[in-house]
């Protein structure tokens, strides 16, 4: 897991993305939600469950298509 850069490296600001991030990933751990990540779109907890098949199948398909 990354976080990003703080320019202003106060403690409260370092408290602040350490809480959210570990929030972020219980939400994706329990409810499959996904928020502000890098390499994919942001996803609710409905959307993840509706999404996750298109999503292995997207993922087999640029495997295959990188081999």
């Amino acid at each position: 897991m990354a976080t990003p850069h703080l320019g202003a490296a106060t403690t409260e600001a370092q408290e602040n993305v350490a809480c959210r991030s570990r929030e972020q990933m219980a939400d994706f751990l329990t409810s499959g939600a996904v928020a502000n990540a890098i390499n994919m779109p942001a996803l609710s907890a409905e959307e993840a469950t509706r999404l996750n098949p298109y999503m292995k199948l997207a993922e087999q398909l640029g495997s295959f298509a990188g081999r």
